[in-house]
């Protein structure tokens, strides 16, 4: 497996989780740039051969001369993992499957709240009533 060196990261982590990479990197340089500053991204990528991003990857990254891989911090990549990256030889990631938890919860929250009529309650509440029309006792 290559050496990582230097890890160019634009995702918006505080500095614990940034304490947690720089640890699990080791001994790694980790280069934090805010993901609009083009020219503190352009000055890492001239070293880079990781970068976390926050969105998706560009020309900029493709013109990298160290860059081997690229994680996107969100689950959809089909704007990263273009043909022409690939081509490149970037090895793109993503954070598919972080949120499915939570959305599962969702998912079932809306579920509950149809099952047992959450909005008839809600208008009850606003118009100052007690209970609901079929509401069992």
């Amino acid at each position: 497996m290559a050496e990582i060196r230097v890890v160019l990261v634009t995702l918006p982590w505080g500095d614990a989780h940034i304490a947690r990479l720089n640890r699990a990197l080791e001994p790694a340089e980790v280069i934090r740039v805010h993901r609009f500053d083009a020219l503190g991204i352009a000055s890492a990528l001239r070293r880079a051969d990781v970068a976390f991003l926050t969105g998706d990857l560009d020309e900029r990254f493709l013109r990298a001369p160290l860059l081997k891989w690229v994680h996107c911090g969100h689950a959809g990549i089909e704007r990263s993992a273009l043909p022409e990256v690939l081509d490149h030889g970037l090895q793109v990631t993503s954070a598919a499957g972080r949120s499915a938890p939570a959305l599962a919860e969702h998912a079932m929250l809306f579920m509950l709240a149809l099952s047992f009529r959450y909005g008839n309650f809600l208008d009850a509440q606003r118009a100052h009533r007690w209970g609901v029309r079929g509401q069992q006792a």
